[in-house]
C-alpha cells in the first residue's frame, strides 16, 4: 500500500517512517521542486566528496535512515512517497488492510503452512498454487491502482 508523509530535511540523515517498506518516490518541496534520484551508498561517498553541501538532489537508504546528498545546506521540507509494510496481527490490532481486501491471501498462505504439521503433504502444490494466484491479484489490483487513469510520461528531475 502506498503512503505520503512529509519530513524535515535539515541534516545528512533523516530517520525513515517505523512502517517504511520500501521508497516509491522522495521530492523537495522547494522552488523548484526537486526530485531526489537513488544513488547507492558508495555514490553517494563519490558525490559527497565532490559536493559537501548544498541543496540534495540524492538518497539512498541506509537501515532504517534516508542519506540525502550532500549535506543539506538549510531545512528543506521532502514529500516521501513509499509502501507501507503490511501491519502485523495481534490481539489489538486484529484486521490490516491485507486482512480486509485480500483474505484469500492469509488463507491459502497458512493451508499451505499448516499441510507439513497435518501430515497432508500433497496438499501443498494445492494450497501453494491458490496462495501465489491470490498474491498474483493483490500485485494486480496495486498496479491497476497506481497505472490506470491516465497516460504514463517522463518525469522530469525538477519543475520550473
Amino acid at each position: 500500500m502506498l503512503i505520503r508523509s512529509t519530513a524535515t530535511i535539515d541534516s545528512q540523515f533523516t530517520a525513515l517512517p517505523t512502517d517504511f517498506l520500501e521508497a516509491k518516490n522522495i521530492q523537495l518541496n522547494s522552488e523548484p521542486i526537486t526530485v531526489l534520484r537513488y544513488v547507492t551508498m558508495e555514490h553517494a561517498d563519490l558525490v559527497r566528496q565532490r559536493n559537501p553541501t548544498g541543496q540534495p538532489c540524492y538518497y539512498t537508504i541506509v537501515g532504517d535512515t534516508l542519506e540525502v546528498v550532500p549535506v543539506p545546506d538549510t531545512s528543506y521540507t521532502a514529500e516521501l512517497t513509499y509502501y507501507k509494510k503490511i501491519p502485523a496481527l495481534a490481539n489489538d490490532a486484529t484486521s490490516n488492510w491485507l486482512l480486509s481486501y485480500h483474505p484469500d491471501v492469509y488463507l491459502y498462505g497458512t493451508l499451505m503452512q499448516s499441510a507439513p504439521y497435518l501430515k497432508d503433504d500433497q496438499r501443498i502444490p494445492v494450497w501453494g498454487s491458490l496462495y501465489r494466484q491470490y498474491l498474483a491479484d493483490v500485485n494486480a489490483s496495486s498496479d491497476k491502482a497506481e497505472f490506470s487513469g491516465g497516460a504514463l510520461y517522463m518525469r522530469p528531475r525538477t519543475w520550473i
